[in-house]
């Protein structure tokens, strides 16, 4: 078993490592080993995406084909909270664009 703190952080390279939580989090059966992933990766060096506030406003919809897997409404849910989380990051590391008028 590898800790996220052992996982190497290399120069210039940015990581999102986003949380998906259990469907039956949200139903009064949180499980001991999501919130001990989830303190490990606020530790961590890793830019992290936790995605339990944001589901815990949707679940009522029926995101969920069973207790973890998303069907294609959670999907796109999780399409759009993650591309708003990685455009920060992406845009950070474009390089400058030589002008043009050179």
């Amino acid at each position: 078993t590898v800790h996220v703190s052992q996982v190497p952080v290399h120069s210039g390279k940015r990581i999102l490592i986003v949380f998906s939580p259990h469907k039956d989090e949200f139903y009064g059966d949180p499980d001991d080993l999501d919130a001990a992933v989830r303190a490990d990766l606020a530790r961590s060096k890793f830019s992290f995406l936790d995605l339990t506030e944001p589901m815990r406003g949707v679940v009522e919809r029926g995101v969920y084909y069973d207790n973890v897997h998303l069907n294609p409404v959670g999907h796109a849910l999780y399409a759009d909270w993650i591309a708003n989380a990685l455009s920060p990051l992406v845009i950070a590391a474009k390089p400058s664009q030589p002008s043009a008028a050179q």
